[in-house]
């Protein structure tokens, strides 16, 4: 009678440690992921791209441009949508 929740008990804390395992790469992307974001906008942040761009497009004043984190958000996504995906 205790053979299947013995069955039962067994798979499911043989599968924990893959649970486990899944959720701490998932952070670990999460950081790196974050820290090239940061990395990429504050580059382009440095390059006043935002100003230059704006200055073009006649959008002086208090309206601001954000293409750097625009730019930051997508390259980064980018890149980890190739790298990750499965074939």
């Amino acid at each position: 009678m205790t053979q299947p929740l013995n069955q039962l008990l067994t798979q499911v804390f043989e599968f924990g440690p893959q649970i486990l395992a899944a959720g701490i790469l998932l952070v670990m992307v999460w950081i790196v992921g974050t820290t090239l974001k940061v990395l990429v906008v504050r580059l382009l942040g440095v390059t006043n791209l935002d100003y230059k761009i704006g200055t073009q497009a006649g959008l002086a004043g208090g309206r601001q441009v954000t293409l750097t984190k625009t730019l930051g958000t997508r390259f980064t996504g980018s890149c980890f949508y190739y790298s990750y995906r499965p074939y």
